[in-house]
This record gives C-alpha cells, sequence and structure tokens, in this order.
C-alpha cells in the first residue's frame, strides 16, 4: 500500500497543475507554427521558441530532481541545449519539436508520481539567478510554475513575431 506523501500538499499538487496547464497553453500557441518559425531568433531576442520549451523541462529537472540528488527523467542529451545561459547558435545538429513537446507533457506527471513514491527526501539549498533562495522540493516547485509563466509570456511575444 503507498504511504501519503506529506510533500504532495493541496498547495505543491497546484503548483503542478499551474506547471501543467501552462505548458498546455505554450504548445497551443505554437500549434500550426513551421520548425522555420519555431526556430528564428527574432532580433532583440537571444532565443528561439523551442529553446523556451525545452528550458522549462531542463529547468524543472535541474531543480526537482538534481538538487534533490535524484536522477533527471530526462535522457542527458536533452540538457546541454536548454540550460540557463545557452542559446540556439550554440546548437549542433537539429532539434525535434516533438521529443520536446513529449517530455513537456510527460515530466509533471512524473513529478506528481515521484512525490507519491516519497523519494524526494533531500534538498540541496539553491539560490537561482531570480535570488529567489529554494530550500526544498515545495519551494523548487513552485518556484518551477513562476519561473515557466515568464516563459510563456515570452513564447507569446515570440509567436507574434515569427508569425508575422
Amino acid at each position: 500500500m503507498d504511504v501519503p506523501c506529506p510533500l504532495l500538499t493541496p498547495t505543491v499538487d497546484f503548483a503542478i497543475s499551474l506547471i501543467e496547464k501552462g505548458r498546455n497553453r505554450m504548445l497551443e500557441t505554437i500549434d500550426g507554427l513551421s520548425l522555420e518559425q519555431m526556430m528564428r531568433v527574432p532580433t532583440s531576442f537571444r532565443n528561439n521558441l523551442l529553446w523556451n520549451l525545452g528550458h522549462v523541462v531542463t529547468t524543472q529537472q535541474i531543480l526537482c530532481y538534481e538538487k534533490s540528488g535524484l536522477p533527471l527523467r530526462v535522457p542527458s542529451y536533452f540538457l546541454a541545449p536548454f540550460r540557463k545561459g545557452t542559446h540556439p547558435g550554440e546548437w549542433t545538429g537539429t532539434m525535434d519539436p516533438e521529443d520536446i513537446e513529449t517530455w513537456m507533457m510527460e515530466t509533471p506527471k512524473m513529478l506528481r508520481e515521484d512525490l507519491h513514491k516519497n523519494i524526494f527526501t533531500t534538498y540541496t539549498p539553491y539560490e537561482t539567478s531570480a535570488g529567489v533562495r529554494l530550500a526544498s522540493i515545495s519551494d523548487a516547485i513552485s518556484f518551477v510554475a513562476w519561473h515557466e509563466a515568464q516563459h510563456f509570456g515570452t513564447v507569446l511575444a515570440l509567436r507574434k513575431l515569427v508569425a508575422a
């Protein structure tokens, strides 16, 4: 019998729901765009639509799993192109939008499942580049929801520019 997870509080569950809804909205926003449009980096932007989608997955994995001393749930090839401070000009080869979209939708489900399994037992405190100190998996999940909302705004702005 599964032991209830004290970390999956209503507030944490709500934050994961926000992540899921935000990611759904991001995918709806890019629906119908060509690969060329998703790869375009408009003037005054550093990144493209695909980078923003991959970045939210990568950040969630690092802040929730790596900082908890756990293996990441995404393949290792996924991280390098989307870490903080990277940009598409550094990419070698092509990015697969379907792969990125799949991980966007699967990783919040995996996070909820892993919370139910009580695998998050430690957390290495971390201060984000936004100056927010994360001291627990609950802090990380709340921050991820906030971080992804910021990137959704960027996705909306990029969509307008690349679809024009």
